[in-house]
């Protein structure tokens, strides 16, 4: 993990595992010229992605985890405005790793650190043969993703 990585996300909060760094494009701009609000829910899914590599979990370990995963839960709190080709960081970092769920927190700023999104996500591991019944994480997804409580 590097040191940007490694690095501590807001107080109280986990420490931060992963960032994705984006620019934001015209097109997730609104007529205000500001991000439309439900965009920022594709950079938690970029960050998210950047979490699983960072957590050792290859190209297939991803397609099968976000495949075998539900979001339960997403809370946003909006801090400030971004728009059109400003460089957004996206951190995340484990909350806590249940029987079957993880919740991921994240904090989307500009590259300077002004604040743009705080945000809470719960996903919860399913067995979408059985109908999407929640399952406990494999014990091979456990060992990667416990260390990184916290």
């Amino acid at each position: 993990m590097t040191e940007r990585e490694a690095e501590s996300g807001h107080a109280g909060w986990p420490s931060v595992r992963a960032v994705a760094s984006l620019v934001v494009p015209y097109a997730d701009t609104d007529a205000q010229g500001r991000v439309y609000y439900g965009r920022y829910t594709r950079y938690l899914d970029q960050a998210r992605y950047r979490f699983w590599a960072v957590a050792g979990f290859d190209e297939a370990d991803v397609r099968r985890i976000e495949h075998a995963t539900v979001l339960a839960r997403l809370e946003i709190d909006y801090r400030g405005p971004a728009a059109f080709h400003d460089r957004l960081d996206v951190r995340v970092g484990v909350e806590s790793l249940g029987r079957t769920s993880l919740v991921l927190r994240y904090a989307v700023a500009h590259a300077d650190g002004r604040p743009v999104v705080d945000a809470r996500q719960v996903i919860v591991h399913v067995d979408l043969e059985a109908g999407g019944r929640p399952v406990p994480w494999t014990s091979a997804d456990r060992a990667r993703l416990d260390p990184l409580v916290g």
